[in-house]
């Protein structure tokens, strides 16, 4: 699916993510807008966000790679501290989009990537940890969803093992 940048850009939230390391893009815009210049574990969804804000965006949804995640990454390490600077990140770049969209458009995209960043700092607090800020987490979080029922499985039953007699 062929998208313009900035039509990417504002139904993000509803779209879907894209992978940094499955992410082909034109390196002379990448270095005309200072890529990576946010000091910020996600330096990377903030340089390419900006980079697809200047062109076209070719949607494939075929896995290249896949993120292996465990107790050591920072993405579980640092949450607290990670959804702090992803709330920063969206600043900067509502800042850098302001040449792109008006400040209605600006103000409502914050407002579901926010909600998205919540559910999925909350998803991904809950699937790693078991205590009560998870619990209270997996409550302040509902959806009636099947993601939502499978979040709640994986927290009830997470590490749970199950003996054959």
């Amino acid at each position: 699916m062929l998208l313009s940048g900035g039509s990417y850009v504002l139904n993000y939230s509803k779209i879907g993510r894209f992978g940094h390391f499955s992410t082909l893009y034109r390196r002379d815009v990448a270095f005309r807008i200072g890529m990576y210049k946010l000091p910020v574990q996600a330096s990377d969804f903030h340089a390419i966000i900006r980079v697809i804000l200047n062109g076209d965006v070719l949607l494939d949804n075929r896995t290249i790679g896949v993120w292996r995640v465990h107790g050591q990454n920072t993405t579980i390490t640092a949450l607290e501290h990670r959804q702090q600077e992803t709330m920063q990140t969206f600043e900067a770049i509502a800042d850098y989009a302001r040449n792109f969209f008006s400040e209605q458009e600006l103000m409502i995209w914050r407002k579901r990537m926010n909600r998205a960043a919540y559910y999925d700092y909350a998803t991904t607090y809950i699937m790693h940890k078991r205590d009560l800020r998870a619990l209270q987490l997996l409550i302040m979080s509902f959806r009636p969803s099947k993601s939502y029922i499978k979040l709640c499985f994986r927290y009830l039953f997470k590490g749970l093992k199950v003996s054959v007699l």
